[in-house]
């Protein structure tokens, strides 16, 4: 029937047409019966787990349904699970840990998982520990940031009332590991029954499934002090952690059950003695199939082998070593940045610099990580065109910062601007990102400017002082750089109230924290989105000026009672964002036929009884408050397609009385509302359509 409707609608396009159609309701369905969807064989694919990262091309890791339950059971002994072992998690559902580690897991062992959205613990990280003390879970865990924040942005007051005690296993993984951070949530909480010993640091990566090592379950975490500079040399050689040049660097713990690991030189694949650093290599039932539709690239990381025949191996492209049995990593050979627990590849933070302004030379720009003090930030060296002199640079260091952010939401620290030609290339053109974080480690690079703000936060403190109390008359625009400020780890004289904010390095996570921290000290709610605007901090000091509430005698002091948070009106429309791939699929379809229907999706319900409209409404309204994607809408920006949200947009409701209708002009309405076609370009991408009947 609807083969026979649409005909005329479907020769009109030459990509409907060229497509076989099939009618599901002339399908023969008598061996429907005998289907049988459990795997026939250990090697049968599970699924895909794409790679972390925001490259245009990420890769798909096949996981066998052996791989999986291999996982399942290395996880199950060496976290001590069972049936009675409960997990709470935050984690996003598409990443390995989450989905894997907190969600699978547990459907596995037959035992209780409590789930929270991501966004709720990054606004608010006390809400992870309060439901690790509703549900006391057996494991929980995140990133390294998590503890971080924990210690954080957490109060005293807040944490009154925590039980921690019956928390077994506190994951630590998928960033680096720092034993600094493992402490102090150590110290913070040890008040409140958490357990030193519960700290479970381990590693593990998508090829591996999930878990590759982990340590030592119901023991302290193993901290070992190492020379800098020898493991610079690729040799693990003691030292003291507090002595000068000595770094501290935390287990992994050892290999999961059935599988091993190996330490190679990655030119070679020659098999390293204990304390030598090389690539660390990986063989067991864990191990992925390969990458799906890459065959070369599955043969080159999936099916390594030693020189002495022992393989194969996955290379994981992370450098590490063996001591007593247990890996040390100590950094990558692969080029993949981690930010706040993202993987994001370097040559994306290149692109969108070097697009950004005039005076940057394309394929000329370098990012990397470097760390200082135990902290890691990414560093930019960019090259400029040799008439950079005619430039604002401090501007062009502006407009690379917010492209960065823009397209990534990832803080850039560092801006270096070199003269042309300066950042070496290999023989094929590439940048040697290396050899240029050698030469700015060196101090050796030709700089023609800098923008440091990790050096800048050495010099200026960033809090006020202790126990001052800012009053009514003082600048809210002050108040806001040095929160900003805190939050970007630099001085207040750097923050220009004038800039947008979001060329000042903000992300996502620091957002949420700065909003948490506005509503807790100013009684005001702050959507996360404000500070992500195009927006300078001036602007928004008048925005709470105005909506301070009165009374208070200023800014809140230490000690001072806090008033009921007060609503700040969100922005008009969010930042654009790009079109996912699939987005982009839909979007080249409605381009071609734009009055087609096909992607509708069509739930109705039915409502008994009498109707409270204003209810409906409110209803609505906050079913859009929770998704505002559905306010969404295509626009073009720099000849791309990008998603706009209309964030204050009310859910319209469209009414239609069919009082005393038949039933089959009922149903035409309800068909021809489910079969009008959006527009795009004008959105919202959802309908509301009220029919009464009486």
């Amino acid at each position: 029937e609807f083969q026979a409707k649409s005909q005329d609608q479907v020769a009109r396009s030459p990509v409907l047409s060229g497509l076989p159609w099939l009618a599901t309701d002339t399908i023969d369905d008598s061996g429907a019966g005998a289907w049988d969807g459990g795997p026939r064989s250990p090697d049968e694919l599970a699924f895909l787990q794409y790679t972390s990262g925001s490259t245009a091309a990420p890769k798909g890791v096949m996981v066998s349904h052996g791989n999986l339950f291999a996982n399942m059971r290395q996880l199950e002994v060496g976290m001590g699970h069972n049936e009675q072992t409960n997990v709470v998690s935050w984690l996003p559902l598409f990443h390995d840990m989450g989905l894997i580690g907190n969600l699978i897991h547990p459907l596995y062992l037959g035992t209780n998982c409590a789930l929270m959205p991501p966004i709720r613990f990054i606004q608010k990280p006390i809400r992870w520990l309060r439901a690790v003390t509703r549900y006391r879970p057996h494991s929980s865990g995140g990133p390294n940031f998590a503890y971080d924040l924990c210690v954080e942005k957490t109060t005293p007051e807040e944490r009154e009332g925590l039980d921690l005690s019956a928390w077994r296993v506190a994951f630590n993984g998928a960033e680096p590991i720092r034993a600094e951070s493992m402490q102090a949530f150590a110290t913070a909480f040890a008040p409140h029954g958490f357990r030193a010993e519960a700290h479970y640091p381990n590693y593990g990566l998508a090829e591996g499934t999930l878990a590759v090592t982990g340590s030592q379950r119901g023991m302290l975490p193993v901290v070992r002090g190492y020379d800098a500079a020898a493991l610079e040399q690729h040799r693990a050689e003691p030292a003291a952690v507090d002595a000068p040049g000595g770094r501290s660097l935390v287990s992994s713990g050892h290999c999961v059950a059935d599988a091993d690991i190996a330490i190679a030189d990655p030119e070679s694949g020659a098999r390293l003695a204990d304390g030598a650093v090389g690539e660390i290599w990986v063989r067991g039932p864990n191990v992925a199939q390969g990458y799906w539709d890459r065959d070369e690239e599955t043969a080159q990381t999936f099916r390594a082998h030693t020189t002495d025949g022992q393989g194969p191996y996955l290379r994981t492209g992370d450098l590490g070593f063996l001591d007593r049995g247990e890996l040390f990593v100590t950094g990558r050979i692969k080029d993949m940045l981690i930010v706040h627990g993202r993987n994001v590849y370097p040559q994306d933070i290149e692109r969108a610099s070097e697009a950004c302004h005039e005076a940057m030379v394309p394929t000329g720009a370098a990012a990397f990580c470097h760390t200082e003090d135990g902290s890691e930030h990414i560093v930019l060296v960019q090259e400029v065109t040799r008439h950079y002199r005619k430039y604002d640079l401090e501007g062009v260091v502006d407009a690379a910062r917010a492209a960065v952010w823009g397209e990534l939401e990832v803080p850039v620290q560092t801006v270096v601007l070199v003269k042309p030609g300066s950042n070496p290339k290999t023989s094929s053109g590439k940048i040697m990102r290396h050899q240029v974080m050698l030469s700015f480690r060196d101090g050796e690079l030709p700089e023609v400017h800098r923008s440091d703000l990790t050096v800048a936060a050495k010099k200026a403190t960033t809090q006020p002082p202790e126990g001052d109390r800012v009053t009514r008359t003082d600048d809210l625009g002050s108040y806001l750089r040095v929160k900003v400020a805190a939050a970007l780890g630099q001085p207040v004289e750097q923050i220009d109230g004038a800039r947008p904010i979001q060329s000042l390095g903000l992300d996502s996570l620091l957002a949420a924290r700065l909003a948490h921290g506005v509503e807790t000290e100013l009684g005001i709610t702050l959507p996360v989105t404000t500070f992500l605007r195009d927006i300078t901090l001036d602007d928004l000091a008048g925005d709470l000026a105005i909506r301070l509430p009165q009374g208070t005698g200023g800014l809140p002091g230490p000690g001072d009672q806090r008033p009921p948070p007060l609503p700040l009106e969100p922005p008009r429309e969010a930042p654009a964002m790009p079109l996912t791939r699939g987005q982009r699929a839909l979007w080249f379809q409605y381009r071609l036929v734009p009055e087609s229907p096909a992607y509708n999706i069509t739930v109705s319900l039915r409502l008994l009884g009498s109707l409270d409209r204003g209810a409906l409404q409110r209803g609505l309204d906050g079913l859009l408050a929770r998704h505002p994607l559905l306010r969404g809408r295509v626009r073009q920006q720099r000849g791309e397609p990008v998603l706009a949200m209309d964030l204050a947009a009310a859910a319209h409701l469209e009414r239609v009385d069919l009082t005393g209708q038949p039933a089959a002009a009922v149903e035409a309405a309800l068909t021809a509302s489910c079969r009008q076609p959006f527009d795009l370009t004008r959105g919202p991408l959802i309908r509301f359509c009220l029919f009464q009947r009486a």
